[in-house]
């Protein structure tokens, strides 16, 4: 009799897990709808919710309309999201270090920032542990270039110009100070005002950027070298991401990481349609000499070396630079 019991109880519990509701993870993006990144975050969702047999599911809010990057996190904190998708914006908003892969003039190639992520992904994990998010992918998702309203070649030339720096990463306007920019902190919506009153010369962004926002009509002379490059990321909440069973984390990170291989490559290509539209309207692309070129990973690099200890961890970015002077090396 008491067997029968402890049969049906076990039967009864059974039921009842078998009954659970969805883990829901509200995702706030600032991607567009419709864009190559807010469709891969959709995908995924579809992906997640089909592995995990709806145990998952994930509810994008894109397009901003969740808040900045910061607001995001914010919420993420407090409950209100689960998770976000975030850029070099959010990462250094939620740790520091995250700034030591976007530093100047550093970092050169897709192939060479794909490697680093690799090489630091369990420092960058354990970082990003430490503020209660669980970094589930990071990956390339373009380049910085400067846009001027002149023509610039020289570091002295940008020197001379009020340049518009993002209001939401102070980090970054810091360490451009200290190379001897002339940094206005400013509100991405205001930028194409402020280029048009003169109150800011140039911006640094990516072509999609520029193009989106029509920055380029007026900054209308684009440096051919590449600045920094930019990182996107999905985190979620620990306490979130803790109430999903172990061995369905793993599959759910692997299952990221294929489905966001093909976006990078989706995004070069817009990249290219983003210029090919600007230089049918006006756009002028600066070609650097190899003295120019020179000159600026000289300026950088010397500013860089006095700012580590103070905005980013010295002995992170000498482990940093280690590994792409080996990088380096074995690819020549």
């Amino acid at each position: 009799m008491e067997m029968k019991r402890h049969v049906v109880l076990l039967f009864l519990c059974l039921l009842v897990l078998g009954d659970l509701p969805a883990l829901t993870l509200k995702i706030g993006s600032g991607a567009p709808l419709g864009t190559p990144w807010d469709r891969s975050l959709r995908e995924l969702a579809e992906e997640w919710s089909r592995i995990s047999a709806g145990r998952v599911e994930l509810k994008i809010f894109p397009g901003g309309i969740a808040g900045n990057e910061p607001d995001m996190i914010r919420k993420v904190r407090i409950g209100q999201l689960q998770g976000a998708v975030l850029s070099n914006i959010g990462l250094i908003y939620l740790n520091p270090e995250f700034l030591i892969l976007e530093l100047p003039m550093t970092v050169r190639t897709n192939e060479e920032l794909t490697y680093l992520l690799n090489e630091m992904d369990d420092i960058y994990r354990s970082l990003m542990e430490e503020k209660g998010f669980v970094l589930i992918i990071w990956q390339p998702v373009g380049w910085v270039h400067f846009f001027t309203t002149s023509r610039v070649e020289y570091p002295e030339d940008m020197m001379k110009l009020k340049m518009s720096a993002p209001l939401n990463e102070p980090k970054m306007g810091q360490v451009l100070r200290a190379i001897g920019f002339r940094t206005f902190p400013t509100e991405a919506n205001f930028v194409l005002t402020g280029l048009q009153t003169r109150m800011v010369e140039a911006c640094y962004t990516s072509p999609i950027m520029a193009a989106a926002s029509q920055w380029f009509a007026v900054a209308n002379y684009m440096h051919n070298m590449t600045f920094a490059p930019l990182i996107g990321a999905l985190v979620i909440s620990t306490r979130t991401w803790q109430r999903i069973p172990e061995d369905l984390q793993e599959e759910l990170i692997e299952v990221a990481k294929k489905m966001t291989e093909s976006l990078v490559d989706e995004i070069h290509v817009l990249e290219e349609m983003a210029l090919k539209v600007m230089l049918e309207n006006g756009l002028i692309i600066t070609e650097v000499s190899s003295d120019a070129e020179a000159a600026w990973v000289s300026v950088m690099h010397e500013a860089i070396d006095k700012a580590a200890g103070d905005f980013f961890s010295r002995e992170l970015y000498e482990e940093m630079t280690g590994l792409l002077e080996e990088y380096r090396k074995e690819n020549r």
